[in-house]
């Protein structure tokens, strides 16, 4: 599974990051992500609103970070064990 989070990076950090790790800790998967956080890249993706998740090529999310709880749904179906 290829997982890609595009977000500007503040204070060193992703927060949506933050959200996808603990949804997967929840769900038991052990998966891990990229986070791109140079702008720059985003068009090379078709990102146009971050912050942005994406699960092999589909974007699931884009324009606000989620709740862990809506993180987990929205990853719950995508994520092969």
């Amino acid at each position: 599974m290829d997982i890609k989070i595009f977000e500007e990076i503040g204070w060193g950090y992703s927060k949506l990051a933050v959200v996808v790790d603990a949804a997967l800790r929840k769900l038991g998967a052990n998966h891990r992500f990229q986070i791109i956080g140079n702008p720059n890249l985003f068009s090379d993706y078709d990102v146009t609103n971050p912050p942005t998740l994406m699960v092999d090529g589909d974007i699931l999310i884009e324009g606000y970070i989620p709740t862990q709880e809506e993180m987990v749904e929205i990853l719950k179906d995508k994520i092969l064990f």
